[in-house]
């Protein structure tokens, strides 16, 4: 007996000692939210930001003030954005620039180059000293995280991540800074009023920076056994394939089990057929999304519905979330042991089109955890049992615009492979 637990002791001290990767869930958003300034003011080097959207609201000055606070200080910042998305103004810019941060566009719309106006960066990344990444799918404004006036509107999943996937995790951002999508900003007239309000913000939210009391976060990192970061090259049009191929991968190579959670689900031709392949195996599959009632995406709403049909035929698992807020995790969980999360949608604008980047998690206790935070999703879902099953919590308007995106998309089946 005392040689067993002496082998479980030495297996779980070699474990923390050797293994170089920590990790934590960053479920609860007013605990990403400090967590993410915090990381940002302890930068000793550099920060590098590549987000879908950052908007001149109270949560997206909060992360400007806390990159131009750091910058003053000698910390080098580079961000790059979404120019569709994100709503920053030249206003914004200029602060930017004026802190000496490294600010570029991703898809400026361009007549002569059309790849750039079919690719969107999607990422919601932040690295920290090529040492610390957050990872998921919250964008940096009100809608994910709370403000003193309102709730957000979604809920939500980010992963902090310490070890060898933040130095990955910069290089990535070095590549899009440079990649034939980055522009830089163009220099306009400011409006002078908006200016001052924007930079008066912004010193005040430094002001408050100067007074906070540090918090140690490291102490939510729990040693995982491998943690890989993972995202596409677009030094060429198209993008590579290396995170659908990474998904596809584990997806054929699950023996027992498959969760995959997105607030937009419409699997493309590829996994739709790993899946059907994975259920002939035996694998039990768990697919989860927004109900109708949820969805901020009408049409994609109705693409899933017009599926469901098709999941049921291969027993598969499908629940459909009716929480207070809009579902927008992305994640998939495979054999409980080896996690998916990041910024990709289980659809085909990410599969074709979108800048997205994501960390593979090899790691039995870590996917215990994500086990759990999707059993407390399940809680406020209706599983769906027959394809006829009509979803309680859908209002009849909801559902009669369903049907008719339901009946265009049957009509139009080719539409469904550019959502």
């Amino acid at each position: 007996m005392k040689n067993i637990f002496l082998t479980l002791f030495l297996l779980l001290s070699s474990r923390i000692l050797f293994s170089n990767d920590s990790i934590a869930i960053l479920a609860d958003e007013k605990l990403a939210l400090n967590c993410k300034i915090d990381l940002m003011l302890k930068a000793r080097e550099s920060i590098s930001m590549s987000y879908y959207g950052i908007n001149e609201d109270e949560i997206g000055l909060l992360f400007v003030a806390a990159a131009c606070y750091k910058a003053k200080q000698g910390v080098r910042v580079k961000i790059i954005i979404e120019k569709s998305r994100s709503k920053v103004t030249k206003n914004l810019i200029k602060i930017f620039k004026e802190y000496g941060i490294d600010i570029r566009y991703y898809n400026s719309y361009h007549l002569g180059k059309v790849y750039k106006n079919f690719s969107w960066l999607h990422d919601k990344l932040l690295v920290v000293d090529s040492s610390y990444v957050v990872l998921g799918g919250r964008n940096l404004n009100d809608k994910y995280y709370p403000n003193k006036e309102k709730k957000t509107e979604l809920v939500d999943i980010e992963t902090l991540i310490k070890g060898k996937p933040g130095a990955d995790a910069q290089k990535y951002i070095h590549h899009l800074l440079n990649s034939k999508y980055a522009n830089n900003v163009e220099k306009k007239k400011v409006d002078s009023v908006q200016y001052k309000q924007l930079k008066t913000i912004i010193l005040k939210n430094i002001s408050m920076f100067k007074n906070r009391t540090d918090k140690n976060y490291d102490s939510l990192l729990v040693p995982v056994n491998h943690a890989k970061f993972i995202n596409d090259n677009y030094k060429k049009w198209p993008k590579s394939k290396r995170i659908a191929n990474t998904i596809l991968t584990a997806l054929q190579q699950a023996n027992k089990s498959i969760i995959a959670v997105s607030p937009y689900l419409i699997p493309p031709i590829p996994f739709m057929k790993a899946l059907k392949a994975a259920r002939k195996r035996g694998v039990e599959i768990t697919l989860m999304s927004n109900s109708a009632q949820m969805s901020d995406a009408r049409i994609i709403a109705a693409a899933y519905m017009n599926d469901r049909r098709k999941y049921l035929k291969h027993n598969i698992n499908v629940f459909e979330y009716n929480g207070e807020k809009m579902l927008h995790d992305k994640l998939f969980l495979i054999d409980d042991s080896i996690s998916i999360v990041g910024s990709y949608n289980f659809d085909n604008i990410s599969y074709r089109m979108n800048s997205e980047n994501l960390a593979t998690i090899k790691d039995l206790n870590f996917g215990n955890q994500l086990l759990k935070h999707i059993g407390e999703r399940k809680k406020d879902c209706f599983e769906i049992k027959k394809a006829c099953d009509k979803n309680p919590y859908n209002d009849k308007k909801i559902t009669r615009k369903t049907k008719l995106n339901r009946l265009l998309l049957r009509l139009f089946p080719f539409i469904r492979r550019f959502l």
